[in-house]
């Protein structure tokens, strides 16, 4: 029963009533069935990123008629329509979900390419397609795929400021005195990519930044608002040279060929792999691990599914102990499965409160994967503070039973012990403030 446990918990989001069971006669071979699963983005029913820009667009064509006022307020209004939509959803999903595999992936890609909702209004509104159009359709295909999709999408263009990049030379930054905005360009490499130790300089950054002037989207009030273009009258022109290799390419077939050629680096191997086993595992990452992954990146060009696959049924994946501890997130969505309870009322303030506000990360690193970040006498105070909450409105729930199905073996005796002794509620938020309930 143990390794259903590492199943439900450390390659998905925690297990609803009745799931350790179905999962004990192959716990490896349920997670693998998932890496065949359709993602259902596209299932959402919730607007595209690009009728999302069409319609702020046009929101804004009419402040000559509204007024600045009126204008701004519809804007807002409309942003947090889509906003609250995409949380509703992406929590439901992860309440549903009978593929939670699916959804951890999700979460950590999202938070590798991180947007933050803070930046603006056109990154509010679209941080959440982003999840949906640019994620979810390549988890389990090439990186690459992913990476430039990602690249395409309104809510990474404004979220790292290429929107405003503009060729020095172009004949827009020769008219209007405009330049290169550096921010993609560094954090695509240190952040996307090669990583911090990826062996590249201030003088790639440069050149990425350039092979990317006039990757934007149309935001003119026109049929076409919201797609992607390359605009050719920003894009500064002749070579690039990143990493000693030389761009020649025009307009977007040069960024494209860089990023591919990023996507395929030894280095984005390695960080990937590293990153991935620090998540899923244990952090520091075993080496060992570290490197299978690295060699299963490599040796399939990226596909994800082989990354994945190797990642999951690696022994050390399955042998060692639970021990990472869940961010806020993670722990909202897995008490409302061990409940067996729909969203309940103030989840997203919840969030808030403990330290982790959907789509909205300190810095384009994203969420931290250290446990000091989420396991301060603070934050675990906060968190002893809702589920007594949540105990007190569903005292009927036995505390005792309800931990032994969803934490199996991994139910230490102490605990065990102490939920018989007490009542009801208290045993409930016992067992969801316990050490085997927030580590994985």
């Amino acid at each position: 029963m143990l390794e259903a446990v590492t199943a439900t918990r450390r390659f998905g989001v925690g297990a609803r009533p009745g799931e350790l069971t179905a999962v004990a006669d192959d716990p490896k071979g349920w997670v693998l069935a998932q890496l065949s699963a359709a993602t259902r983005g596209e299932e959402a029913g919730l607007p595209g990123s690009r009728e999302i820009v069409h319609t702020l667009v046009h929101i804004y064509a009419r402040q000559p008629e509204l007024g600045i006022s009126e204008t701004a307020s519809l804007m807002l209004d409309y942003t947090r329509q889509v906003f609250d939509a995409e949380r509703r959803w992406r929590l439901g999903a992860a309440l549903s979900t009978s593929t939670p595999l699916i959804e951890r992936l999700v979460w950590f890609w999202s938070n590798h390419f991180t947007v933050s909702v803070e930046k603006s209004t056109d990154v509010r509104a679209t941080a959440g397609s982003l999840e949906r159009e640019a994620v979810r359709p390549h988890l389990f295909g090439r990186f690459r795929d992913m990476l430039q999709a990602v690249a395409r999408h309104p809510a990474m263009l404004n979220y790292l400021d290429n929107l405003v990049s503009v060729g020095p030379n172009s004949p827009y930054g020769l008219r209007n005195g405009r330049g290169l905005n550096e921010n993609y360009g560094r954090e695509l490499l240190e952040l996307h990519t090669l990583g911090v130790q990826g062996g590249y300089g201030q003088q790639d950054v440069i050149e990425v930044a350039k092979a990317l002037t006039g990757w934007r989207y149309v935001n003119a009030r026109a049929a076409t608002s919201g797609a992607f273009v390359v605009a050719d009258s920003w894009h500064e022109p002749g070579s690039v040279v990143v990493l000693g290799k030389t761009y020649p390419q025009e307009g977007e077939a040069q960024g494209a060929a860089l990023l591919d050629d990023l996507a395929s680096h030894p280095a984005t191997a390695r960080f990937l792999a590293w990153k991935l086993a620090r998540h899923f595992v244990a952090d520091p990452p075993p080496p060992e691990l570290v490197q299978a992954v690295e060699e299963a990146y490599r040796e399939s060009d990226g596909d994800l599914a082989v990354v994945v696959r190797t990642l999951c049924t690696h022994p050390l994946s399955w042998s060692l102990p639970a021990r990472k501890v869940l961010p806020p997130w993670d722990y909202l969505v897995a008490v409302h499965r061990a409940l067996d309870l729909p969203a309940v009322d103030g989840a997203d303030a919840m969030l808030g409160l403990m330290g982790q506000p959907t789509w909205m990360p300190q810095s384009p690193a994203g969420w931290p994967e250290e446990d000091e970040a989420w396991a301060s006498p603070l934050a675990l105070l906060l968190r002893m503070g809702w589920v007594e909450e949540l105990a007190g409105a569903w005292p009927d729930i036995d505390a005792a039973a309800r931990a032994r199905d969803v934490l199996g073996g991994a139910l230490r005796a102490e605990t065990a012990q102490a939920l018989c002794a007490l009542d009801r509620p208290q045993a409930l938020a016992l067992f969801l403030a316990s050490p085997e309930f927030q580590r994985r």
